[in-house]
């Protein structure tokens, strides 16, 4: 995964890429998987985050990040089965499926 801009120069790149790397294991990670840990007992036992048979704010705000996550660390998804099924369940929204056309991408999140 790519964080840093692309002109950064030479010399420096190395370090940042380093500072980077040590970033995303020891604080980035670990953060995503509590929370996808947290959001992966909800769909569990309900169709929806918010507990609900409706899709609720909850739902359409966590896209974006359940999207990057996944994106992001493709070892997710079989540790998060029931958000993975979630996303895929909510990406297959007649409405979700219109804003993607719109949009013209695959995906929500930005894959940088």
């Amino acid at each position: 995964m790519r964080i840093l801009p692309t002109r950064v120069p030479w010399p420096i790149s190395i370090i940042a890429r380093m500072i980077s790397a040590k970033t995303q294991d020891r604080h980035v990670q670990p953060r995503l998987e509590r929370y996808l840990s947290l959001a992966d007992a909800a769909p569990s036992k309900h169709e929806y985050l918010a507990g609900s048979s409706a899709l609720t704010a909850a739902d359409i705000t966590s896209i974006y990040p359940m999207d990057a996550a996944f994106y992001r660390y493709p070892c997710f998804r079989k540790k998060f089965p029931y958000c993975q099924a979630w996303l895929e369940r909510v990406s297959q929204r007649p409405a979700f499926r219109k804003a993607l056309e719109k949009v013209g991408e695959e995906h929500v999140s930005l894959h940088i």
